[in-house]
């Protein structure tokens, strides 16, 4: 798929484009599709990264059947303290997490409600997956995170909310509401 590599795939993704690289992984063993996550790995995964000239970094919610939050917590963090290492020797990431609230609360949150949390990552997950579902979607959005769009929050310089990517059905709405909770415009884009 990259016949020049991954670095040469995101130079020119950076100059032909304007857009820096992002790389999905999971905070376990596997990620949501079964391809190998980054637990016990994070500092070789992050510097693999930072020679492909990774900008973002997402990881994901896939360690399913561990209800121990501190195990959860304490694996974002092993990625968060590489991507800062990494930082540090002149390779910026924003990391973003996704810290699945149906299946474990998070710190000091009940279950079902996802928390904001600045001290782990740039960008953490308000919400569930969105689905193509217009109706299902927008109520989430608005029902569910609404309750976190302010400074209160930890939102602000360096820190965004993130309530998944803009479906299909309608996204000229929903790039609206996102400007409405302070949530940032990525894009992902799956390779064929």
């Amino acid at each position: 798929k990259f016949p020049r590599g991954m670095r040469a795939f995101s130079d020119s993704l950076k100059s032909t484009a304007g857009l820096g690289l992002g790389i999905y992984t999971a905070h376990g063993n596997f990620t949501c599709q079964r391809y190998p996550g980054s637990l016990g790995h994070e500092a070789r995964d992050v510097a693999t990264y930072a020679s492909w000239n990774v900008v973002f970094v997402k990881n994901d919610w896939c360690w399913r059947g561990e209800q121990n939050q501190t195990k959860h917590l304490a694996a974002f963090n092993k990625m968060r303290d590489a991507i800062v290492a990494s930082g540090k020797a002149g390779q910026p990431m924003v990391y973003s997490i996704h810290w699945n609230f149906g299946d474990t609360p998070g710190p000091n949150c009940a279950r079902g409600v996802d928390c904001p949390l600045p001290k782990t990552a740039n960008m953490w997950r308000i919400g569930n997956d969105i689905r193509p579902d217009w109706t299902k979607a927008i109520l989430r959005l608005i029902d569910t995170d609404t309750g976190h769009a302010g400074p209160e929050n930890g939102v602000g310089v360096g820190s965004w909310n993130d309530a998944d990517m803009p479906v299909k059905i309608r996204q000229s709405t929903f790039v609206q509401l996102w400007i409405g909770f302070s949530l940032p415009r990525n894009i992902a884009l799956q390779n064929p």
